[in-house]
């Protein structure tokens, strides 16, 4: 499973997400888009946790909480290659597998 965070605070690092999620267990990765022309976050990212049990439990009590004058929002993201890169990877049997990666929570 991973986390899709939405509603992320100007200025905000992994390593502040890092402090908040690793309350509640192993903080596996994060990633946080930012715009290529300002490189600014572009207000969302993605966690994932060692263990799903973990992501649960940080999905449950941080959905809607207030951090940082933001509201946080959080869903369960779907995770892998999804069809956003087929089209670019047309020619590919299979997908690398050395690409991790967590997609939005809508189809």
């Amino acid at each position: 499973m991973c986390i899709y965070i939405s509603n992320l605070p100007n200025g905000v690092t992994q390593e502040h997400i890092n402090e908040v999620f690793a309350k509640y267990g192993t903080v596996k990765q994060i990633t946080i888009p930012v715009n290529r022309k300002t490189g600014c976050i572009r207000g969302f990212g993605f966690i994932e946790m060692q263990e799903q049990k973990e992501e649960i439990s940080a999905l449950e009590a941080l959905n809607g909480a207030k951090w940082r004058d933001c509201k946080l929002k959080l869903n369960q993201a779907k995770t892998g290659l999804g069809a956003a890169i087929t089209p670019l990877n047309s020619g590919m049997e299979e997908p690398p597998q050395t690409l991790s990666m967590c997609w939005l929570p809508w189809s």
